[in-house]
């Protein structure tokens, strides 16, 4: 059995899941800085925004601006690691919260690809050493 890297690649290129984390384009926004990139990385890891509880408690107040901030939030720390999967359905879930339309079938793709986001950040991390 071949080892599967982070980004879902097998040893010898071919595709073995979705990519969750596109770290080379994500050190190629932010100018190939590594160190800088770990930075980001651990503070994702650490912003309340990021844990399932907050946006749960703001969908079941009916505070569709607060989760729509908070989806934001969240939706660029996709965008800014290389999590294009999380970027893409905070998008998404980001517009309902706008129009009031927010379905349960969306939230729970959105905790999913947020788990599925911070699970290959710990593991790039623990990978790089940090």
């Amino acid at each position: 059995m071949q080892d599967t890297k982070l980004d879902g690649t097998m040893a010898d290129g071919q595709q073995d899941a979705p990519v969750v984390l596109d770290v080379a384009s994500a050190l190629t926004r932010l100018g190939g800085l590594k160190k800088l990139y770990v930075k980001v990385l651990n503070g994702v890891l650490a912003d309340p925004a990021i844990q399932r509880e907050e946006l749960d408690k703001l969908l079941a107040a009916g505070d569709m601006k607060s989760a729509e901030r908070l989806v934001h939030t969240v939706k660029g720390f996709g965008g800014s690691i290389g999590a294009d999967g999380l970027y893409k359905i905070g998008e998404q879930l980001e517009k309902l919260c706008r129009e009031n339309a927010v379905t349960p079938d969306v939230v729970a793709r959105f905790h999913n690809e947020v788990e599925r986001t911070l699970e290959a950040v710990r593991g790039y991390l623990a990978e790089e050493g940090q």
